[in-house]
């Protein structure tokens, strides 16, 4: 793990951004199109050159550096990051664990970047596969991600696909945060600092 916490930070904004766009377009039907495409896109980078390039950029995790400085600020409780996270870990876990679930759901993924090859990264065709890929691979477990929302939203199959593939790109960015040392007592005893990196990677972007 690196002292400065950078990798650390890169990759669990990746997550809350997953779970913070899903959970506001749930709600609102808005989608900030910059951080979908790269939260999508991510699911497809399975060779990048450093934690930074399954995402792109440092600007393309804007949403997921705020919610995380929200998330993790002295006026948040201890806990609240942990919450806000729990279900797409518990996941990512149970994906991690099973070969079989991971080898189907990258078999799947593969099939999703042939598409985007042919049709472009966000096209329905792309997010019903992605969609579908979820599904199947939680359909075992105990946990279902249910995120309340507008029913007019939440009833369009489209809306939905949107939704389940940024709580997949969630679980990828998940377990890029396990291969650099991302853990549960980390969020705990080091939130101050992920809290200040946090800050920093944001004060980075309005100077772009």
């Amino acid at each position: 793990m690196k002292d400065d916490f950078s990798d650390i930070v890169i990759t669990l904004s990746g997550v809350v951004q997953g779970l913070a766009l899903a959970k506001n377009f749930a709600e609102t039907g808005k989608m900030d199109d910059v951080a979908f495409e790269a939260s999508i896109n991510s699911l497809f980078q399975t060779k990048p050159l450093n934690t930074l390039a399954v995402f792109g950029s440092i600007a393309h995790l804007t949403p997921g550096f705020e919610k995380l400085c929200a998330l993790s600020g002295p006026t948040a409780s201890i806990f609240d990051l942990i919450r806000y996270l729990h279900p797409i870990l518990y996941l990512e876990r149970k994906i991690s664990h099973s070969k079989k679930i991971h080898d189907a759901l990258s078999k799947r993924v593969e099939t999703a970047k042939k598409q985007v090859a042919f049709f472009s990264l966000t096209h329905p065709s792309v997010m019903a596969n992605l969609s579908d890929s979820y599904l199947d691979a939680i359909k075992d477990f105990r946990i279902k991600f249910l995120i309340p929302g507008d029913q007019r939203v939440l009833t369009n199959r489209a809306n939905t696909d949107k939704i389940r593939s940024l709580l997949l790109a969630a679980i990828r960015a998940a377990i890029c945060w396990r291969q650099v040392s991302g853990s549960l007592l980390q969020l705990l005893i080091f939130r101050a600092k992920i809290h200040k990196k946090a800050q920093h990677y944001l004060r980075q972007v309005k100077n772009l």
